[in-house]
């Protein structure tokens, strides 16, 4: 990066942390104004605080009487931001803006190492920018963090194909692999479903790459199985101490948690809707009765059930769900203001039209589109079965972003530009990348 760039990313970080900032301060005067209200969007925050709280004081880490109910990466940000601030909520807010900045550097960084510094740079300003990414990084959820650990992830991973393609064999395959793997973990500690992504997205590229390769395969295919052994390797065993505890605390050895049975029979019963509503959780007294783990396998094995008895109506709500994910507004009452969904609506169209302009380009990136694509996709195949928002959608955004971006500086070169559609200035991940496409 020369310093003309430099000055340009710090731009879109100046401008990204000054409405963040304005946002924390605006949730900080309207919860001032309610003292009986402590957060913004109760229910997932209060579980967060309390369990930041748990971390803190050394307390079992454990909310509404479950031992294995969050992930503590979280949690663990929330126990740093509160120590720091003398548990002062703007003091959190500040650090959670702190991360939610790497976040845009980590998309500028993914447009950089895909494309070009200009698709960076557009796709860091419209996640700086945009009313609902910005919103959701002041507030004590874990959407934010967990977008800075996935976009980073991707970033790792990108880094890691490139030393892959390069011939010969590499100390930086095995870091490249290590990292990503690091990076990954993080992820998967803010929220278990990039648990699948880690999986999904190497092998996908790691197939594309064999594919396109001219030669040297036998070679390639031995580099990728060795480095992804590396990077698996990495995120089991960063995620052991995790799964240890878990065996010891409720009897059951598992990587992620024990929520998923509820979450799913929240998505898949006889009164579901698509939207979240746990209160069957309280009322069938299902908790009361059986411990952690039973209680897990209890819920999913009545959401089988109910699938194996209702398959129709299992598509009708996989519709409603995915109408609910890929939502252009947000789906809760609360936030249906006029000042909100005019700007988030458009925000939302302008990514979605930057895409589409990307997928009809020719030729096409498709490993950038892998790359950036397959989380959202990921995420709403998920969805199909667990309840459907666009909440779920947002981390997703982060590297949506820079597909977006590329999309809408193909227009700008094809109307205003000197440069053909097909020839945008662009810097892809290896010399192998750059003979299949220019970009």
């Amino acid at each position: 990066m020369n310093r003309a760039e430099w000055k340009q990313l710090l731009l879109v970080l100046l401008v990204g942390g000054v409405i963040r900032l304005g946002l924390a301060l605006g949730v900080e005067w309207v919860l001032s104004s309610q003292p009986d209200r402590f957060f913004l969007v109760p229910g997932d925050a209060e579980g967060y605080w309390d369990l930041a709280g748990d971390l803190l004081t050394g307390a079992d880490y454990e909310v509404y009487g479950r031992y294995v109910l969050r992930m503590p990466g979280f949690p663990a940000i929330l126990a740093v931001a509160r120590w720091l601030g003398h548990d002062q909520r703007l003091v959190v807010r500040l650090v959670l803006i702190a991360v939610s900045l790497a976040g845009i550097g980590g998309v500028y960084q993914l447009g950089r190492v895909l494309y070009s510094h200009a698709v960076g740079i557009l796709a860091a300003t419209f996640v700086a920018i945009s009313p609902i990414l910005a919103g959701f990084g002041v507030l004590i959820l874990s959407e934010g963090v967990f977008a800075t650990a996935l976009v980073w992830a991707l970033v790792a991973m990108a880094c890691w194909l490139k030393a892959l393609e390069l011939p010969g064999w590499s100390g930086a395959i095995f870091m490249g692999a290590m990292i990503s793997g690091l990076f990954s973990t993080a992820a998967i500690l803010m929220r278990p479903t990039w648990l699948a992504c880690a999986g999904l997205i190497p092998a996908a590229l790691v197939v594309c790459a064999i594919i396109s390769a001219r030669e040297h395969r036998r070679q390639l295919l031995l580099k990728s199985g060795l480095s992804a052994v590396v990077m698996g390797g990495t995120i089991l065993l960063l995620l052991l101490p995790w799964a240890l505890r878990n065996q010891s605390v409720s009897g059951k050895f598992t990587f992620t948690t024990l929520w998923v049975g509820a979450s799913l029979y929240d998505g898949l019963h006889a009164g579901a809707t698509g939207d979240s509503d746990m209160t069957f959780f309280e009322t069938d007294g299902v908790a009361n009765r059986l411990q952690e783990r039973e209680v897990d396998e209890e819920y999913r094995r009545r959401a089988w059930a109910f699938v194996a008895q209702h398959p129709w109506r299992t598509v009708e709500l996989a519709i409603i769900k995915q109408i609910r994910y890929w939502n252009l507004v947000p789906n809760y009452p609360e936030f249906r203001r006029w000042w909100i969904l005019i700007p988030v609506g458009l925000s939302t169209a302008w990514l979605y039209a930057g895409i589409c302009f990307e997928l009809m380009r020719t030729p096409r990136h498709w490993r950038a589109l892998l790359f950036c694509g397959m989380p959202v996709l990921v995420f709403a195949g998920i969805h199909l079965l667990f309840v459907g928002s666009m909440r779920y959608r947002l981390p997703a955004e982060f590297p949506l972003a820079v597909i977006a971006a590329s999309g809408w500086i193909a227009v700008w070169n094809h109307y205003f530009g000197n440069k053909p559609d097909n020839q945008p200035d662009c810097a892809p991940l290896a010399k192998s990348w750059q003979e299949e496409t220019p970009c």
